[in-house]
């Protein structure tokens, strides 16, 4: 490719580790597990949820990272599998990012006898 009369090294983009594992979380497991529904293929839709349930792997976003650290750091929780990260995001978005700390029973406890009101810090 020739780049204002420069030719440029050719590269081949391939998509990293935790594309992958958003696509296959976010996408195949979903589709997969709606065929089997659909189709009353209950073997199939136990298998879904046994490899869902089984994946592991460390995520990391700046969402996930707030979580960890101001919530469940003292906890020594970690969110290592995908229940737990879909999870955490969707509390995440549903109290943290509402300022309702109060309401959600992580918070509540989380933060409860601190002696002022705490919330979530965006960053």
């Amino acid at each position: 490719m020739d780049n204002f009369g420069k030719a440029s090294k050719s590269q081949s983009n391939l998509i990293g580790k935790e594309r992958i594992n958003d696509i296959i979380v976010n996408v195949i497991i979903p589709v997969v597990y709606l065929y089997a529904a659909v189709f009353e293929k209950r073997t199939v839709q136990k298998n879904v949820m046994e490899f869902y349930n089984s994946l592991k792997f460390n995520p990391s976003n700046s969402v996930l990272d707030v979580i960890e650290n101001q919530v469940l750091k003292e906890r020594k929780i970690k969110i290592n599998t995908p229940a737990f990260e879909q999870a955490a995001i969707q509390l995440y978005n549903f109290y943290c990012v509402r300022e309702r700390c109060s309401k959600c029973k992580i918070g509540e406890q989380a933060f409860k006898n601190k002696g002022y009101e705490y919330k979530i810090i965006f960053y």
